[in-house]
């Protein structure tokens, strides 16, 4: 017989931020065992440390220029390890560097040399090529109008022609992700994406992110 729970809302409040707390602690602790480890360049946002230094600057110095508070850097570098794709744009621009974003498989055929489509309709042989033919896949999955309206000028646009790849249906593969189908909505109608996002999508489907930095 299922219990019915006596908590109140305050009690509840309490408990949600308690908990809260306990998982912030936890990765703090965390994030102190990697410094001293000397395992930091295992984190998610090493890549933009590396940039950042390498070009000379300190992150809370390109926080400020960014209008980011100490706090917030110290959050995402510090604790999290991650952040919005946007921003990490964002603090790479404010040292002059553009960033751009892609999933790729093993194996696949680079853009500038596509390789090309073929199949066959009704008995008759047919095949794809040119510039865009590497983008055209003949047994994709259904995907959401979300994903299939997503425009070249699209931040997503990259993700829109990744997930189509997969060759699985959009729920299975976003359940292997560790992804909910609600979040995948949020990701494409605000054109934007969480590192640690990221990270869950290339890893369960076996893919290699590139970081392509100008």
């Amino acid at each position: 017989m299922k219990q019915i729970s006596t908590e109140t809302p305050e009690q509840r409040q309490a408990r949600y931020r308690q908990n809260q707390k306990n998982r912030e602690a936890h990765v703090r602790e965390e994030r102190k065992r990697e410094v001293a480890q000397n395992q930091t360049k295992d984190r998610r946002l090493s890549f933009l440390v590396s940039v950042i230094t390498a070009l000379g600057y300190k992150l809370s110095q390109v926080g400020r220029m960014c209008g980011f508070s100490q706090q917030s850097i110290s959050w995402m570098f510090g604790v999290v390890d991650d952040c919005l794709l946007s921003k990490a744009e964002k603090l790479l621009g404010a040292v002059g560097i553009t960033l751009k974003v892609r999933i790729k498989k093993e194996g696949s055929v680079p853009p500038r040399s596509p390789k090309p489509k073929s199949g066959s309709n009704k008995g008759v042989k047919f095949r794809i090529e040119g510039r865009f033919a590497e983008e055209v896949h003949l047994t994709n999955p259904k995907m959401p109008d979300y994903v299939n309206n997503c425009t070249p000028s699209d931040r997503m646009y990259f993700l829109a022609l990744y997930l189509p790849t997969c060759g699985m249906p959009i729920t299975s593969l976003m359940k292997k992700c560790g992804i909910q189908m609600a979040s995948l909505s949020y990701i494409f109608t605000h054109d934007d994406i969480k590192i640690s996002q990221l990270f869950k999508i290339a890893k369960a489907t076996g893919g290699e992110i590139v970081w392509k930095v100008d």
